[in-house]
This record gives C-alpha cells, sequence and structure tokens, in this order.
C-alpha cells in the first residue's frame, strides 16, 4: 500500500502510488504548495479531493502533524 495516501497499491520498485506521485509533482515540487507545520485550509481541501483521502490524512500529506 502506498506510505503517503494509505489507499492504493505501489509498485515493486515505487515508494509512492501514481495518483501521489502526480499530486506532489504537480503541487508540492512545483511550489505551488508549501509543507507547514499548520497547511492553509484550502490545500487540505484540494488535497482531499484530488487524492481521495480524510482531512487528517491530507494534513499529514501537507507536513502538518495531526
Amino acid at each position: 500500500m502506498c506510505p503517503t495516501c494509505k489507499k492504493r497499491r505501489i509498485a515493486t520498485n515505487d515508494t509512492v502510488c501514481r495518483t501521489c506521485r502526480s499530486f506532489i509533482a504537480k503541487y508540492i515540487d512545483t511550489g505551488a504548495i508549501c509543507q507547514q507545520a499548520v497547511p492553509m485550509v484550502a490545500d487540505v481541501l484540494l488535497a482531499m479531493r484530488e487524492l481521495g483521502v480524510n482531512q487528517e490524512q491530507a494534513v499529514l500529506i501537507l507536513g502538518g502533524t495531526p
């Protein structure tokens, strides 16, 4: 299972699933979303929608603490 979203299977040599990799490349690696201890609400909602995860998981993905 993907350690990021905890929902999807990953390939043998991958570290995250295709969906999470796409989200990271599109938003985090480009700097569109900055990882913060307290992520912005809009960023959390975007992560929830794009990855299909709950609010707590989205906060963790964005670098926040539960």
